[in-house]
């Protein structure tokens, strides 16, 4: 979570930047939920997500958290 807790100290014109960046792709809420998860995660050896039986696991995790949001 430290790269989360990182953004989350920036000043609120970058805090707008990262909304828009985060806005329409993946909800902030749901990256702050995952981020010890997404940031555990090591990028260049993780399966792609548009394949594979990642995808079904990630989508259910997903709207879980939504819709406890």
């Amino acid at each position: 979570m430290a790269q989360w807790q990182q953004l989350l100290k920036l000043d609120s014109a970058h805090q707008d930047q990262v909304s828009q960046v985060y806005h329409e792709k993946f909800p902030r809420e749901i990256r702050h939920y995952l981020s010890d998860w997404i940031e555990s995660q090591n990028c260049l050896t993780a399966p792609k997500l548009n394949s594979g039986p990642l995808l079904p696991k990630m989508t259910t995790r997903m709207h879980i958290i939504k819709n406890q949001i």
